[in-house]
């Protein structure tokens, strides 16, 4: 037998059982013209899929990653293939194949001059089923309105039967366009029981849009919710329309139970619109059509930037319900009928229209969301897009799923600037309802292993805040940069783990993997005080900060934690230029600037922070008490960290090279410890007797700077960086050096170098060498004594002088 044939028949009875239960879902074609180098005849898309493919991250289909699918669903799958798995199991119970992703093209116009939208897939577009169950409906309105638009009145009698089930008192009041259609609908509408029936003859402009706009602003005001109908026909869309006033019926007044629950919605979850479902024969002509530029400027005028980028969604047939407040912002616009195009049989670029894709958009900026909802009893082309909610969670986790926020922008990560610059990705954020205050601390890391002495200051602060705060506070900490770790979590065992995406859960301590995040949202509260902790999480506590105030409509000052001159990190691009721009705009936070010696920099700077607090050096209290010198040995202590510039890693390693050298009889008796930072000791190469200790437990260094003789650390920044200052407490002779008006001799007594070079550094070591070997540094010596460094005591920080500041 040829031996190919063989091995190729082998490896099909390897992968058989699990070819045959994804094939009829596989797509070949797609698979062969995504990945060319799957060519021949010969070659089974399939069996390579499993064989290769799944392990590489090729999709069988566009709409499954597998990567992804391992990622969130590894601990529900086994050692099933991840694709397997989907097609036989998870897509029943709702798992989803790949990130939310949208039907979105870059193109600014098409040919035809209609501006594309941002929309989601058809299987990543989701709706509640109604009618909620009985224990999860109920309201507090009293009694509500119906605005409807009869250009038709001979279908009014169906309205009227249908509102005779509303569960609360209900008034209608009715647009037509002629004195004889009012006598036709006021006689229809004769026997009504449910509340009193108003028809006003208004002229056919705007559609149903216009009457509702401006000849009913008086009902707006009486009314705190109201429902918007029509007696619609669509002449124009043939038969695949004939049905979609029924169908939008039947999912806003279909029943009692189902009128219930879009008042529940509005009611108890602060939903603003609630309306059905888009008709699945429209989804594809569901775009901006020639309505872009006049929603744009609708939504200008009352603060909100519109963007093609932005999700478009809208209630296709213009029926819902709807809080009265939702629409403040469109009322304040003052339109007037003649505003309105004149009737013409238009389909399509007429204000109405753009009013109509404009609507979620007002109610956002007045802070309220929106829902879609279905009919339970309609069969819809994908099923897993419509929810069920069983319990009160059951129904948070599905409108969290439901209601995506336009204005807050669809994905993160995907502009130039977020590629090129990946710890800047945007967060989304989504509203939670939560009243309850909450402190959000941002954080790239709580991974041990990347938690240097910044991201420690900023979590013993919010430990603080967390003490002293009140149990009537929540606590937040959010990872931007790395997936929580083991270690990381065992480091916060009273915090509940969760991952961006989730809903609020209401506990008191929370941990939020941010890491993951191109579609995901974080549920912001209104009374949320975010913790900024480096430049680019002072851009994500701007970006929440004012995702609140435009839907609570007021926000609190952010906390900005700034530990150096971080503009200075970087060369003279865009992210100097986007670190610099958080220290504008300073009325939106409170800044705790990190040492005596940056607050003064700041001070003599362009920047000036309303309210900002110094946070003094203080020696670690656990290193302190574990200070206990030793006899000191020939031990050189070095701050090493070659990733990080400013600590001059290349000029430390020559000079102790040159030092070395000049110096071999005596250097070979000295030991040299790096810590900080794990690193290859070939790249100090030339440099010997060298140890990289790399990031040590505090009890680790503590016992090092007990024993070790000389210390060198340098930092080219304002800030004074905190290894000198603790190896000078803990009685070392340290070599550091100044960096403009800062000067480390007022400090302590060490040798700060006016400025750096390996040779001076070389020459600063040489002296340290001579005075331990002459004695004029006693191998008992002890502990260094810091000086006086004068500051304000008002600006001095307290966690107490912060909560003061917030709440003030």
């Amino acid at each position: 037998m040829n031996i190919r044939l063989r091995f190729r028949r082998d490896k099909y009875q390897i992968y058989r059982a699990d070819s045959e239960k994804i094939r009829r879902d596989f797509d070949d074609t797609f698979y062969r013209n995504s990945y060319p180098d799957v060519v021949g005849d010969r070659v089974d898309p399939v069996i390579h899929y499993l064989e290769h493919g799944s392990k590489e991250g090729r999709r069988p289909i566009p709409d499954f990653d597998p990567h992804y699918y391992l990622r969130e669903y590894g601990d529900k799958i086994g050692t099933m293939e991840p694709f397997v798995h989907y097609v036989t199991i998870g897509r029943g119970l709702g798992f989803r194949g790949a990130e939310l992703d949208f039907h979105h093209t870059e193109q600014l116009v098409y040919p035809n001059g209609v501006v594309p939208s941002r929309r989601p897939l058809n299987h990543e577009d989701f709706a509640l089923a109604t009618p909620l169950p009985a224990d999860l409906r109920g309201f507090d309105f009293p009694r509500v309105a119906a605005i409807v638009h009869a250009y038709y009145p001979e279908l009014m009698g169906e309205i009227f039967e249908k509102l005779e089930e509303c569960p609360c008192p209900i008034d209608i009041f009715v647009s037509t366009d002629t004195e004889d259609k009012k006598a036709a609908i006021l006689k229809d509408g004769g026997a009504f029981r449910r509340g009193k029936v108003e028809v006003r003859v208004v002229a056919n402009r705007g559609r149903d849009v216009g009457p509702m706009l401006t000849a009913f602003v008086d009902v707006f005001e009486d009314y705190p919710a109201f429902l918007h109908l029509h007696t619609k026909k669509s002449p124009h869309g043939g038969d695949d329309l004939a049905s979609w006033r029924n169908y939008l019926f039947a999912s806003l007044i279909g029943s009692k139970d189902i009128i219930e629950t879009n008042l529940t919605l509005l009611d108890r979850h602060r939903k603003g619109f609630v309306f059905p479902q888009h008709l699945y024969v429209l989804r594809g002509i569901l775009n901006w059509g020639y309505n872009f530029e006049n929603a744009s400027r609708l939504l200008r005028k009352v603060g909100v930037t519109l963007s093609k980028d932005m999700i478009l969604e809208f209630p296709s047939g213009t029926m819902f319900w709807a809080r009265t407040a939702a629409l403040k912002g469109l009322l304040s616009l003052g339109l007037r009928l003649d505003d309105f195009d004149e009737e013409a049989a238009q389909v399509d670029g007429t204000l109405a229209h753009a009013i109509e894709r404009s609507l979620l958009y007002f109610g956002e900026s007045e802070g309220f969301g929106w829902a879609k909802v279905l009919d339970r009893t309609f069969t819809y082309p994908h099923p897993q897009c419509v929810f069920s909610a069983r319990t009160a969670t059951d129904l948070e986790e599905i409108l969290a799923k439901v209601d995506r926020p336009l204005i807050a922008g669809a994905v993160s990560g995907h502009l130039p600037l977020a590629r090129t610059i990946p710890e800047a990705r945007d967060i989304l954020f989504a509203p939670s309802l939560s009243e309850r205050r909450r402190f959000v601390l941002l954080v790239p890391s709580i991974n041990p292993r990347q938690t240097f002495g910044g991201i420690a200051t900023a979590i013993k602060l919010f430990k603080d805040i967390a003490k002293k705060a009140g149990d009537d506070v929540d606590f937040a900490i959010v990872t931007t940069d790395a997936e929580i770790e083991p270690e990381g979590r065992s480091a916060f065992p009273d915090y509940t783990v969760q991952k961006i995406g989730d809903i609020d859960s209401g506990a008191r301590f929370t941990l939020v993997d941010a890491d993951q995040r191109t579609f995901k949202r974080f549920p912001v509260r209104a009374n949320d005080v975010f913790f900024a902790t480096a430049w680019w999480t002072a851009l994500f506590a701007k970006s929440g900060q004012s995702f609140i105030r435009s839907y609570f409509k007021k926000a609190s000052k952010y906390i900005y934690l700034i530990q150096d001159y971080e503009p200075n990190f970087y060369g003279w691009a865009s992210k100097y230029a986007l670190a610099e721009s958080t220290y504008f705009e300073t009325d939106r936070f409170i800044a705790i600037i990190n040492s005596e010696e940056l607050l003064n920099f700041f001070n003599k700077s362009q920047y000036e922070f309303q309210t900002s607090f110094c946070l003094p050096y203080k020696l670690n209290d656990n290193i302190n008490k574990l200070l206990k010198p030793a006899r000191r040995e020939k031990i050189i202590m070095i701050y090493g960290r070659p990733s990080v510039h400013r600590n001059a890693f290349e000029i430390i390693c020559d000079a102790l090279a040159k030092w070395q050298m000049r110096n071999p009889v005596e250097a070979s008796t000295w030991r040299i410890l790096s810590l900080g930072e794990n690193f290859d000791e070939r790249w100090a190469s030339p440099v010997q007797n060298l140890s990289v200790l790399g990031k040590l437990t505090l009890e680790q260094y503590a016992y090092w700077l007990n024993r070790s003789s000389i210390g060198i650390s340098l930092m080219l920044s304002p800030h004074p960086s905190y290894p000198p200052l603790e190896m000078a407490e803990a009685g070392l002779m340290v070599v550091t050096n100044d960096y403009g008006d800062r000067h480390m001799t007022d400090r302590f007594d060490l040798t700060s170098l006016p400025y750096l070079s390996p040779d001076l550094l070389s020459d600063a070591l040489e002296a340290c060498v001579e005075r331990y070997r002459t004695g004029a540094y006693p191998v008992q010596a002890p502990r260094g004594v810091p000086k006086p460094f004068p500051l304000d005591e008002a600006s001095v920080y307290a966690t107490e002088r912060l909560l003061a500041a917030l709440d003030g």
